[in-house]
């Protein structure tokens, strides 16, 4: 249903606070419809933290791998 407090099992007061934040950041973005809040993920802002992600793991491998070949040069 949709319902994050329900389906999470969390306060309501915590729920609020981490899509407040989400938003403030620009990761969500939400519309009022009627009593209720729709959030839903921003685009753009998500494509960007994916290809910062995407960035981090590819050095983290490339380091990685210089590691174990330095090791087998010993």
């Amino acid at each position: 249903n949709g319902d994050l407090v329900q389906d999470l099992g969390l306060a309501q007061a915590t729920i609020s606070q981490h899509l407040r934040e989400l938003k403030d950041i620009g990761i969500i973005q939400g519309n009022i419809e009627g009593t209720r809040v729709c959030y839903c993920i921003h685009p753009e802002r998500w494509q960007e933290i994916k290809n910062q992600f995407q960035l981090f793991f590819d050095q983290y491998n490339f380091l990685l791998q210089k590691s174990v070949v330095n090791l087998k040069q010993v």
